[in-house]
């Protein structure tokens, strides 16, 4: 066909979703004819109303008239915006997706850059490219020069003056650009960003080892079924009856409420309500928890590193599906090296909703610094705009309020991620080489809703309807330290799945991080950039 196409409806937002976005565009881009769509929908649309607490909520289908009434229930909570028009994180994620100016690389250490002009109808040469050099997120250069000249349609090469850094081994350096007016620009205030990028420059430098002086031997001893590693400062218990880590201390200070076991589900999205993951991939949701110990070893091979091992069997009524290796290598640095290893035992599984690992700190534990995506929310096939850095801020504000409570929060390719309370005291969590973490003031349990248009529901959703003011923050911090989660999905909410490249579907993973106590003087970053050595 010659003629021009424009969906009518696509990359549906309702809830935790508008994943596969950067996809959808690259093919719409590919193709001449094709000229966009209507993200459905804009706004959320809920009303407000108060509870007997005098708590403002916004209300949706169920929450108006007797049992029985007709409703949709949270069917119109589909935008990207909430009802006042505040965002959803996945609006930072339109706005990078559908940028008009794209940059491409061509030299990156001669600093040269590409830039196509996506506009219809507005040359380039009012705009100006604001560029900085970052190295493991502090930033070591930066500058501002105006865009060439370039017409709608065409691209040009332009070459930015900054000199590649010296990089501190294990370091990490990007290059960040983007592009702003200087003037304001219809209701555009001026500085106003219009569109970002991001490259990773080529630049090396091995991870140093920490040096031997750093290592002091460990004691240990054994009671009750527990064995107890010691060093200079810390402490770390091992649960032999239960295969876990259930204890470690720091300056006399206990970091942990709960222990760390596997976890392979995730609160339910609106899209995973609406293509049947809760039933589909039921097996996993309480498959680490009720996780069998099946074996268990100890080993100390030389004064400075003691090894725990332990395996788990994931069984079911029909038998035995899969199994999970636990390996805690514990230096004298006061190091913990977490190996962690899942195996299909049988064919036919649905997708696995996670692949990773909780713990439960003290609430104290509330100070979040991280190197990684950010500052928002983002999720393995909603990442563009985020954009590696450095990025800090408290447990509390790492939730996202979906008006209907559903899995938030996330941070994915996280190369280390730091906990700490008001003292400075805490743990750094190390990926070999990426994690990918959320923190909140509240178990996944208390972010689950009931299905959507179950026969319970529609005979009573007053009952079923969960809200912002049901999310109540509790003693703790709940914190996930993932392989990764599948997608959220978001070509619709009532069918469509999240797709294939984004989902836990093969035989086995692997992935290992670094655990290390924390005090007020220690230096995340440098620890984050040793290398352990056994």
């Amino acid at each position: 066909s010659d003629r021009p196409l424009i969906l009518c409806e696509y990359a549906h937002s309702m809830g935790n979703s508008t994943g596969n976005l950067q996809d959808y565009w690259n093919a719409i881009e590919s193709h001449s004819i094709l000229q966009g769509g209507f993200i459905w929908d804009w706004v959320d649309q809920g009303l407000t109303k108060t509870n007997d607490k005098g708590q403002k909520y916004w209300a949706y289908g169920g929450d108006y008239g007797p049992p029985g009434t007709p409703t949709s229930g949270n069917f119109c909570i589909n935008g990207l915006v909430n009802p006042d028009r505040t965002p959803h994180p996945a609006l930072d994620e339109v706005k990078k997706v559908y940028q008009y100016v794209k940059m491409t690389s061509v030299d990156l250490k001669a600093g040269k850059i590409k830039l196509t002009n996506g506009y219809g109808f507005t040359n380039l040469s009012s705009f100006q490219i604001r560029w900085n050099i970052s190295q493991d997120g502090n930033k070591t250069g930066e500058g501002i020069m105006d865009c060439p000249n370039i017409f709608p349609g065409e691209s040009a090469e332009i070459k930015l003056p900054y000199k590649l850094p010296a990089l501190q081994p294990g370091s990490e350096c990007f290059l960040t650009l983007s592009v702003v007016k200087p003037l304001a620009w219809t209701i555009l205030p001026a500085g106003h960003v219009y569109a970002t990028e991001q490259f990773e420059l080529p630049v090396y430098a091995d991870r140093l080892p920490a040096v031997n002086s750093e290592y002091g031997n460990l004691t240990r001893t054994e009671s009750n079924g527990q064995i107890t590693i010691g060093g200079t400062d810390f402490s770390v218990t091992f649960d032999e009856v239960r295969g876990q880590m259930i204890s470690l201390k720091f300056k006399g200070t206990e970091l942990l409420r709960e222990p760390m076991v596997p976890d392979f589900w995730r609160a339910p999205t609106d899209n995973d309500f609406g293509n049947g993951l809760p039933k589909r991939c039921a097996i996993w949701k309480d498959a680490g928890k009720n996780a069998k110990l099946v074996s268990a070893g100890f080993a100390q091979p030389n004064p400075r590193l003691a090894i725990a091992e332990y395996g788990f069997t994931l069984s079911e009524s029909t038998g035995l599906f899969a199994t999970v290796n636990m390996r805690y290598k514990v230096y004298g640095t006061g190091d913990i090296m977490v190996e962690y290893q899942f195996e299909k035992k049988r064919e036919g599984l649905p997708e696995i909703p996670r692949i990773g690992l909780n713990l439960i700190l003290k609430k104290e534990f509330d100070k979040v610094k991280w190197f990684g995506r950010g500052p928002g929310e983002n999720y393995w096939d909603r990442k563009t705009a985020s954009l590696i850095g450095l990025y800090k801020n408290k447990v509390a504000e790492l939730y996202t309020p979906y008006i209907r409570p559903q899995e938030n929060g996330y941070r994915t390719d996280v190369r280390w991620v730091s906990l700490s309370n008001l003292t400075g005291q805490g743990l750094l969590i190390v990926g070999e080489p990426l994690i990918c973490f959320s923190a909140h003031h509240n178990k996944r349990e208390d972010f689950t809703s009931q299905e959507k248009n179950s026969d319970e529901s529609l005979k009573n959703p007053a009952q079923y309807n969960t809200h912002t003011t049901d999310i109540i923050p509790q003693d703790l911090v709940s914190l996930y330290i993932d392989l990764g989660q599948m997608g959220v999905g978001g070509d619709n909410s009532w069918g469509a799945q999240t797709h294939p490249e984004y989902r836990f579907e093969g035989k086995s993973y692997q992935y290992r991080f670094r655990l290390k106590p924390i005090g007020l003087i220690d230096g995340e970053q440098k620890m984050a950039r040793q290398k352990m050595m056994d």
